[in-house]
Parts: C-alpha cells; structure tokens; sequence
C-alpha cells in the first residue's frame, strides 16, 4: 500500500505587506508550509501554480476581490481546501453572509491573538489531513478490493472451467446437455428484471456446472450412462440426485455459495414439491436461477416428444404447479426465432480445432497413447493439451470431428 503524504500548505491573503509578513514571522516555528498573496485577482495563477492549499486565511476588506468573493472562487475547483476569512468587528454582517452563502468553514477576527491564530491554524490543517487521509486509505482499500476481486473472478472462471473440462472427459453425454441448457439460457438473463450482476454470474456458473455431481459417480454407473444415455439416470439410487451432490461439491468452494444454492433446488417445483424432499420452500422463495434451471432441464428432456420447441414450452404452461409461469412466458416471448441445428462431420488438423466440436474418435498419438475419448465436446484446456502433445511429442493424424450448424426454420 502507498503511503499517505499530508498537505501542509497553508496560504494567507492580504493586502497588507506588514500582516503578510507579520504571519510569515509568527507561523516561522510551526510545522506548516506558509504561502502568502498580496494581490487577491492573482488567486487562481497561485492555486494552479502552489495548490492544493491545506487552508487558505483571506482577510475580507481588499481591493480587487474581497476575501469573500475569493473564498467563493477557491471553493469552485479546491472545495476540499479549509477556507477561514479574516475580518474586522465592522465587517460582522458580511462576514455572516459570506459564512452562510460561501461554505467558509470558520471566520477570525482581527487584531487576532497570536498564541490563538497558531492553535486554529494547526487544528485546521490537522483536520483537512485526517479527512483527506481516510479518503486516500478508502481508495486504496477499493483499490486492493478491486485487484482482489479481478483475481479472485479469474481464479473462479478458471477453477469452472476446470471442472466443465473433468465432466466433458468423465461423461461426454452430460456435457452435451450442459451445452444444450446453456444455449437457451443464457440469451434469457439479459432479458429478466431485476437481477444484478452477481445474479447472473451465479447463474451462469450454475448453467455451466449443474451436472458436475455425475462426474463423481462410481466408474460403473459411468460405463451405464455413457452407453445408454442420461435417461437411465434414475435407474440408480447412487445417481438420480447427483445435483445435491453437485451442490454439496460447490458449497464448499469460497465464492460457490449462491452458485450451490441454484443447483441445490433445481428440481425443486413451483409449488415446493420435489428435490430435497426435507427443505420447504416454494414459489418465489425459489432461487430465480432455480427456476431457471428447473424449466431448462425439463425442456431439453422433453425435446425428444413430438413437439416442435415453441409448441413444447407452451405446454409446459399448463402446469403451473411446477414452473414459474412467468419466467416460462418471458422465454416463450425471447424464443421468436425457431432454429434447427444441422450437424456436420468434418476432418481437421489440431491446429484447426475449436470449443464445442465432438470428437467423434478416441483421439490417440501415433506411438498409441490415449488423449481424449470418443465423443467429448472438446474445450479451449482439451485442446490446448492436444496441441501441446504434437508440438512436443509426435504428430497427430487429422480427427474427425462434429460440429452444429443452427440455421433459421
């Protein structure tokens, strides 16, 4: 952290010489740094050319500008600078005015008391240097809070995708729909009221992260979901709550708290019936990424009905008992563009492999060593580990790959 550098200027404007240069003479022995001005028109040449002043003492009676009038003029661009006016006992009325229409913190009257003068002095400067300290500590703390937050978001955004990158490898199939869910519900969080910032990077993380509990089921209920597809998920005890698992993961991860919470009642219902069967809670209590989640999830199940989307989620309307009606009418009102996705199977050199493409083969090195197994949606890391392999070991043949084409109906 900086360390703070006190302001200890003080100016005082006069035109009397023998004031000015009684105040030099009396102000010698204390710790400040004294300026004087004799001619009040010059004030904004020496603000621009000494300033920023601690306190800056104006006598009121002067040719020129009246101590008022260049109090007035220092507070337009200096409102921090202390401002005390100087003035005669005949001078009282103006000097209230000046006090209630100028922001002058304080006013000494002449002849002043030397021994008084220095006390006001130091106090003031004193002050304005406490004040400006706790501004420059707060600054400094937001600063720290800053840097900590950039590198805290990019450790998280790291650690995500690290883990999107294990459920890719570990279950090709529980990427895919992590894929399809994030597709239709990230163009919808611009589109909700009310949800700040942090709502919807919890949220995102939530899209990118609900299925993370299958990536820690037995190797066998793998090989199952692997072969046969995620509908025989429920098929297991082990398994058909993997998003309590995948909450208990993330719960404990500083940061993942409301991310963990979205996931933990995602199949939760409208209503409040549903998963975990112990917790009531319903309705708009609800997380909204909950909500969110739980009409996405249900949706890609259903895709494989004989309706068309749009026709499919208005459906879902008919059973208010288990989704946020409203929150399903804003996607029905957002999903004004019916795509159809065309996929296409290409061959590409690793040079030439993107995010999202589907390996179709096991990806193997000629000397025979596994890299990445059939079927993974590749990642910026699996391709990065790809890319590294050939340049440091041996070449890679060309791999065949699948990629999404969405094209307008």
């Amino acid at each position: 952290m900086n360390d703070f550098i006190p302001n200890k200027k003080v100016l005082f404007v006069d035109d009397e010489e023998n004031l000015l240069n009684s105040f030099i003479s009396l102000m010698r022995k204390e710790d400040i740094d004294v300026h004087i001005l004799q001619d009040s028109t010059q004030i904004d040449s020496m603000l621009s050319e000494k300033g920023p002043f601690a306190l800056i003492l104006s006598d009121q009676r002067m040719p020129g500008l009246n101590g008022a009038e260049l109090l007035a003029k220092v507070a337009l661009n200096n409102s921090e600078t202390i401002r005390v006016l100087v003035t005669g006992y005949s001078d009282y009325n103006e000097t209230v005015q000046a006090i209630n229409n100028g922001g002058i913190s304080q006013y000494i009257s002449k002849p002043w008391n030397d021994d008084k003068l220095k006390e006001i002095i130091n106090s003031l400067v004193q002050q304005y240097n406490l004040e400006q300290e706790n501004k420059f500590l707060l600054n400094e703390l937001k600063l720290k809070n800053s840097k900590l937050t950039e590198l805290l978001d990019g450790t998280i955004l790291n650690s995500t995708h690290l883990l999107v990158d294990i459920l890719s490898y570990i279950n090709p199939n529980a990427a895919a729909q992590t894929e399809k869910v994030k597709e239709l519900g990230i163009p919808i969080l611009n589109k909700i009221n009310n949800l700040s910032p942090k709502d919807i990077w919890e949220i995102k993380i939530a899209l990118d992260l609900f299925n993370l509990g299958i990536a820690v089921l037995p190797s066998w209920v793998q090989i199952v979901l692997n072969k046969e597809g995620l509908d025989s998920i429920n098929r297991f005890d082990v398994s058909k709550d993997h998003q309590l698992l995948a909450a208990k993961l993330l719960e404990k991860i500083p940061g993942f708290e409301g991310v963990a919470k979205i996931i933990k009642f995602s199949n939760k219902n409208w209503d409040g019936s549903g998963i975990p069967e112990d917790i009531e809670i319903s309705k708009y209590k609800l997380p909204i990424g909950s909500r969110l989640l739980k009409i996405l999830l249900d949706f890609n199940k259903l895709q494989f009905s004989n309706y068309k989307d749009i026709e499919l989620l208005k459906s879902m309307t008919k059973k208010p008992n288990k989704y946020d009606i409203d929150l399903l009418k804003l996607i029905i009102k957002s999903y004004t563009v019916k795509k159809t996705i065309k996929i296409k199977q290409i061959k590409v050199f690793p040079k030439e492999l993107k995010p999202g493409m589907v390996v179709l083969d096991t990806i193997q090195t000629l000397s025979g060593v596994k890299l990445i197994n059939s079927n993974t949606i590749l990642t910026n890391t699996s391709i990065t580990a790809i890319r590294s392999w050939e340049k440091l070991r041996d070449k890679i043949e060309p791999i065949n790959v699948k990629v999404k084409v969405l094209e307008d109906e």
